[in-house]
């Protein structure tokens, strides 16, 4: 069964469901470069109820796939809106080389304001120059 406070599992879960739709999702950082960008342009238009149901599992598939391929680890609390408590996903965050970053940034200001200069593939690049 799902446990969707749980990021790696809601990843996987994200994964399986989106290859039903032609998606790559991986956990390559290869998928972060092109499939994601892909997923957000073909996605554009969604509404408000799906907004909060994808925002969570695009936020788990990025912090998810940034700890399988740098040795991360997640920190903080990862509570989607299927949770009785509520809502706090964007309050978790990768450590990361004594950094942490937060998946949800960008996912979260592009859904909310349809649009974001430069692509996700740009976005992250530039992080994982911090990475490595």
């Amino acid at each position: 069964m799902l446990n969707s406070n749980n990021p790696s599992d809601l990843a996987e879960y994200f994964s399986e469901i989106q290859k039903r739709f032609g998606y790559n999702f991986d956990f390559s950082i290869q998928s972060l470069k092109t499939e994601l960008d892909r997923f957000l342009n073909e996605n554009q238009n969604l509404s408000e109820f799906l907004q909060t149901i994808i925002e969570p599992m695009l936020t788990s598939y990025i912090g998810e796939t940034i700890c399988r391929n740098y040795k991360a680890t997640w920190g903080g609390n990862f509570r989607t809106s299927l949770s009785v408590i509520g809502v706090n996903f964007y309050e978790s965050w990768i450590n990361i080389n004594a950094d942490k970053f937060w998946p949800s940034h960008f996912v979260e200001y592009y859904l909310k304001n349809g649009e974001v200069e430069g692509s996700f593939n740009e976005y992250i690049s530039g992080k994982i120059l911090e990475f490595e």
